[in-house]
């Protein structure tokens, strides 16, 4: 399974809440992020990088969505983005003014924040982006985004929320070396203050739920003073590399 960039989504909302708590269900799911406080900012944005899709407000200060979307549409680099309205505006008036100016989904605060990464994911397989699997199979582990479940070797695995995405994350792109900072931004947000051993933690949870073990590990390695990866083995294979990396060490 080759290792691959996950999509970009660019999430242009001016509420700091909302904003980090889709940018936090995103990463989640596998999706990176990128995000804007105002129209203005979300341009400046584009400039220098073009997302996989955009989550956009309509009501922004400096630049309201509406432009925003004009803005995207006329600009060779942008214009076959695929946006997502997110906007307390329900109205029919405007739900129908956002599709017909571009918009390709349009979502109604409050929303289900799962409704949310369900609809982004059903945007980016319409426009034929690439999107984070949904179904993850990895040796006798098999991971079930869409229903949130994991079974290890047919037998379904109780985990937290934090521990599934720790674990589709790492499983997504096995032999890719997340170092300690990535992972916690990946799944706490840029602004959260996470030690890192509270990582380490975690990834002792997985690894016990996992029968993965820390000193001769099937799965999840750490690579010494970085952080860790996923070693995707076919099922049934038990010739592990007695510390096979001499980067591997246990927590």
């Amino acid at each position: 399974m080759e290792a691959r960039t996950p999509p970009l989504i660019l999430v242009v909302e001016d509420e700091s809440d909302i904003r980090s708590l889709v940018c936090q269900d995103l990463r989640q799911e596998g999706y990176e992020t990128a995000w804007a406080e105002d129209g203005l900012h979300a341009m400046e944005i584009l400039r220098e990088k073009v997302p996989s899709l955009i989550l956009l407000d309509l009501k922004l200060p400096h630049l309201d969505g509406w432009e925003v979307c004009r803005k995207v549409r006329l600009e060779s680099r942008t214009r076959e983005v695929p946006i997502v309205f997110l906007t307390a505006l329900a109205d029919v008036t405007s739900r129908v003014r956002g599709l017909a100016a571009g918009g390709d989904d349009y979502i109604v605060k409050p929303f289900s924040r799962r409704e949310l990464v369900a609809r982004v994911r059903a945007v980016l397989r319409r426009a034929g982006r690439s999107a984070p699997q949904s179904r993850i199979a990895a040796g006798n582990i098999l991971i079930d985004r869409d229903r949130h479940e994991v079974t290890v070797g047919g037998r379904p695995v109780l985990l937290t929320l934090i521990e599934f995405s720790l674990l589709a994350c790492l499983a997504e792109s096995p032999g890719r070396v997340f170092s300690r900072d990535e992972l916690i931004t990946r799944l706490w947000g840029v602004e959260a203050e996470i030690q890192e051993h509270n990582l380490d933690v975690h990834i002792h949870a997985l690894r016990a739920k996992l029968h993965d073990s820390p000193r001769n590990p099937r799965h999840i390695v750490t690579v010494r003073g970085t952080g860790y990866k996923f070693r995707d083995l076919p099922a049934g294979d038990e010739s592990l590399l007695s510390l096979e990396d001499s980067n591997g060490a246990a927590l």
